[in-house]
């Protein structure tokens, strides 16, 4: 029958111990025998100098010493600890109440790592000791299905994985609104290709390289809107190389007897449909990493008011992608409002992150901007610093998108919440960017640079401009002074 040894003080268990390793196995030997020190300062016992040897063949449902949680002692740095030891004639000196009470606080009792979890609380009450001060690994306890907080808190916690820095997380699932013409599917082909490369789209490094990233994602692009000759096009637009092994494209539009069209996602034969597809894709290259459906109208039936389709395509299709670890993206449409997503309010419900893309100016369509904000937005797990608003250039030769206007730029000392910037400031900072003015410009020379490009300038909206400009030190300094 199993016993447990508890010590108010780790330290004092070890001296009462002084566990003796020998291939695996562990033996308690004798503290006064010891007298070879090893470097360390740890005492290590010769086989001959070992009184009571106990080979402890632990069950795989425990440990053999629990320590007490440092959150909870009263010293951390010496805290509780129990060792479980089976007692037999090389054990029995354990349990002499002569020995014990050389040995203050020492307690020994019945109590065996792999008891079911109740019995084990009686055993610890049963001698006055809060057995959830430990928070052990009785593994055999814990009734399938329920999450071992206690495990996953013993462990360092797990960063936060951005795909691009602050507004697509790894491991979630990310949705991309905007209305029809906007450059959502754009933005989008050109993050999910640069991830199956291994690199960020839009984040830099030091030297002004694309952020790499820890690896190539294997990615899925689902197309229910655009076809394959707008992807063709397009790669040779963005001139991606000609082979992309970590990317696959499905293109529902393109009518294929060998891949037939799926059922709705929101029903069970759909969903069926789609985790057969993504079992025959990993089939052939390996685990996929990310999962994108563009656009989420094109994948489901019923109405997109109701709350009732939503409800079912999450329950079948988000829940169970994110739950098998993928990062899933959605695209999706506005409706009349241009500021959040047309359908149902349970559309948003099972999101971890949703970014809403717009044109801040109409009259420059390659200007985007993307926010995250109370109202439209989300962000589940928090910004972290990051900004509520990212402003975005689109370039061509070759096609790209790279962050702009300097105060939305996601550098580390560069961070900041820029929801209640007044857009005409934001632009006004881009296009100097653009003019490539330098930080320190004045503001006779700014204004007729603006003006000169067409762009309209207010008093008010240039000295916050300037501002903003000049905190970000764009481009070369130039010797002029303030008007």
């Amino acid at each position: 029958m199993w016993h447990a040894l508890y010590s108010p003080k780790q330290s004092d268990l070890w001296e009462i111990l002084d566990l003796w390793e020998t291939s695996g196995s562990q033996a308690i030997g004798d503290p006064d025998e010891a007298d070879n020190d090893d470097e360390d300062g740890v005492e290590y016992f010769d086989e001959d100098d070992v009184e009571h040897v106990e080979y402890v063949d632990l069950p795989e449902t425990g440990e053999p010493v629990w320590v007490e949680d440092e959150q909870v002692s009263e010293d951390p740095s010496d805290p509780a600890a129990v060792f479980f030891f089976v007692p037999d004639e090389d054990t029995a000196a354990l349990l002499d109440p002569a020995w014990l009470a050389e040995h203050p606080g020492a307690l020994v009792f019945p109590a065996s790592p792999d008891l079911p979890y109740p019995d084990l609380v009686e055993r610890f009450e049963a001698v006055g000791v809060d057995i959830e001060r430990f928070a052990p690994e009785v593994r055999g306890s814990v009734v399938p299905g329920i999450f071992d907080l206690t495990a996953a808190r013993s462990e360092p916690p797990v960063p936060r994985e951005w795909l691009e820095n602050g507004i697509i997380e790894a491991g979630c699932v990310n949705k991309l609104t905007a209305a029809s013409g906007f450059g959502k599917t754009i933005l989008l082909s050109d993050m999910a290709v640069n991830w199956s490369l291994g690199r960020s789209a839009l984040d830099v490094d030091e030297d002004g390289k694309p952020r790499r990233l820890d690896r190539p994602q294997r990615v899925l692009y689902i197309d229910g809107e655009l076809g394959s000759k707008w992807w063709t096009d397009y790669m040779h637009r963005f001139r991606f190389p000609r082979y992309l092994r970590n990317f696959h494209l499905r293109t529902l539009p393109d009518r294929n007897d060998d891949a037939p069209t799926w059922p709705a996602l929101n029903t069970p034969e759909g969903a069926v449909a789609l985790f057969e597809f993504i079992r025959e894709c990993e089939a052939a290259s390996g685990r996929l990493d990310v999962i994108v459906l563009d656009t989420l109208s094109a994948f489901v039936s019923g109405e997109e008011s109701s709350n009732d389709t939503w409800r079912e395509f999450d329950s079948l299709v988000t829940l169970t992608l994110k739950g098998w670890g993928y990062t899933v993206i959605y695209a999706d449409h506005t409706g009349h409002d241009n500021s959040r997503a047309r359908g149902a309010s349970s559309k948003k419900a099972k999101l971890d992150v949703e970014w809403v893309l717009d044109l801040p100016d109409k009259s420059a369509p390659d200007t985007l901007r993307l926010s995250n904000t109370v109202e439209t937005g989300k962000m589940r797990n928090g910004f972290d610093g990051h900004p509520r608003v990212v402003h975005l250039e689109r370039r061509d030769n070759p096609l790209t998108h790279v962050r702009s206007a300097g105060p939305l730029r996601t550098t580390s000392d560069q961070r900041a919440d820029t929801a209640g910037v007044d857009p005409k400031v934001t632009m006004l900072v881009y296009h100097m960017n653009r003019l490539k003015l330098p930080g320190d410009v004045s503001r006779r020379k700014a204004a007729e640079k603006l003006r000169a490009d067409g762009q309209a300038v207010s008093t008010d909206a240039l000295n916050e401009a300037l501002k903003l400009h000049k905190s970000n030190k764009a481009g070369p300094s130039e010797d002029a002074s303030e008007d």
